[in-house]
């Protein structure tokens, strides 16, 4: 499970964090290379939303989080059966759990399972604490000698609340993938099969789902397997998805991947990377129309566009800038901080007409004295998800927070916010006049 975190922050830690329950998240700032630490509050923007107040103490910064926004489901999970070696000796058994929606699944690990033999022998074991979604999660099992793998009749599961016969049959999809969208392809890969086309479930996603890709295959080799990556806007893998289509004889030249979701992905333009690997692991490169070998990583990708959830749109009024972006921002309530303190905070922006300029929204605390004493400057969805992507009408609710200088005098300070153009730093004006918009105040105490 530690693996898991050495991501963090990423849609897989922050959600496995939340569904563990986990109220405070704590970073030590020397248990990272410079180079981590920095990617690290470079990336922690683009989650404020998981977020719900921050500290900083000594040379650590401290994350309290808001609870999950994603349910898990007991039934999203699949358990099937293995033989297994466990410290050389043949005769163990995987249980292996698979996770196919979008949250976390965490078992109560106070609770014991067991496995039914049909000699009437038992065996506890206890399911795994977390299972993330869209992933594997195995359970080895030592048996004794009258308790066989072969044996096995049944597993009564504790935390997933039901009992599966042995061998249990593999769930039955009734969904159909007729109505997807269908496109042409026609590309090989050397020396293996052909992706003549694929069908997505959807161009554009919401967190909580999961997406679909179904990939149309024309030959293949039977120890091929075929993975299917969910990439961030910079490439880095967030999810994957593996199958071996030719590894049957009664093999479909449909192959449908599944990838999730969760509520802690961050809006943006994601991609959807397709690999087809040898049993040794050697990638197969696709190849262009004239034949020419291409790496695999230089393939365009299946664009997906992932949208915020749409929330609550606040009870006050509208200010309209003149790019046609409205703005609705809720004045902070009894928010008292102290130099060095973390403001945590929302606005929420609508998209009037199309915004094709790259647009930087800054938000500053002003003093008593008229300084800027904290700002934070960013691109909507930290550069993930500019206006650009919107959809027209649509509130979307984006998080902020800025720390106040250590050196900040006590006294009243305003929150203010606008928009600027990413290229010229030119300030974008209200429809009313002015180049900014009153949040609310703050007080600041020693």
């Amino acid at each position: 499970m530690r693996q898991w975190f050495k991501s963090f922050p990423d849609p897989r830690s922050v959600d496995v964090i939340q569904q563990l329950g986990v109220d405070f998240v704590i970073l030590h700032s020397k248990a990272y290379s410079p180079e981590q630490w920095t990617q690290i509050m470079q990336d922690l923007p683009r989650y404020w939303f998981a977020v719900e107040n921050i500290y900083t103490v000594g040379e650590a910064l401290v994350l309290k989080l808001v609870p999950p926004s994603c349910k898990p489901s007991s039934a999203a999970v699949n358990v099937r059966f293995q033989p297994a070696i466990l410290d050389g000796l043949p005769n163990s058994l995987d249980v292996v759990f698979e996770n196919t929606g979008p949250a976390a699944f965490v078992s109560d690990v106070r609770q014991v399972s067991r496995l039914n033999f049909a000699n009437g022998a038992v065996k506890n074991f206890t399911e795994p604490l977390v299972v993330p979604p869209g992933a594997r999660q195995y359970v080895t099992v030592p048996l004794t000698g009258e308790s066989s793998a072969v044996n096995l009749l049944t597993a009564d599961l504790a935390s997933l609340q039901r009992t599966v016969s042995v061998p249990d049959p593999p769930p039955v999809s009734n969904i159909s993938v007729d109505d997807w969208p269908r496109q042409s392809l026609g590309l090989a890969f050397v020396d293996g099969p052909q992706l003549a086309a694929y069908r997505l479930s959807a161009a554009e996603a919401t967190p909580c789902t999961m997406v679909g890709l179904a990939l149309e295959w024309v030959g293949g080799h039977p120890a091929d397997r075929v993975l299917v990556q969910l990439t961030d806007p910079f490439g880095r893998v967030v999810f994957e998805s593996i199958t071996r289509p030719w590894a049957s004889a009664a093999q479909s030249s449909l192959d449908v991947h599944w990838l999730p979701v969760p509520g802690t992905t961050p809006p943006g333009q994601y991609g959807l990377r397709v690999w087809v690997q040898t049993a040794a692991g050697e990638s197969r490169w696709p190849m262009t129309d004239e034949g020419v070998p291409l790496p695999p990583n230089q393939l365009p990708p299946v664009p997906l566009l992932i949208h915020p959830p749409q929330g609550a749109v606040p009870a006050v009024p509208a200010v309209l800038f003149e790019n046609g972006v409205q703005l609705r921002a809720e004045e902070p309530v009894d928010v008292v901080l102290q130099p060095g303190g973390w403001l945590r905070f929302d606005l929420t922006w609508q998209v009037m007409q199309p915004v094709d300029t790259m647009v930087t929204v800054f938000t500053q605390l002003l003093g008593p004295d008229g300084r800027v004493w904290g700002q934070y400057d960013n691109q909507p969805g930290g550069g993930w998800y500019p206006f650009a992507l919107w959809p027209a009408h649509r509130p979307v609710t984006e998080s902020y927070a800025i720390q106040l200088s250590p050196d900040a005098p006590p006294g009243e300070y305003r929150l203010i916010a606008g928009l600027y153009e990413a290229d010229t730093g030119v300030r974008i004006l209200l429809s009313t006049g002015g180049d900014f918009v009153d949040v609310g105040t703050i007080r600041v105490e020693q």
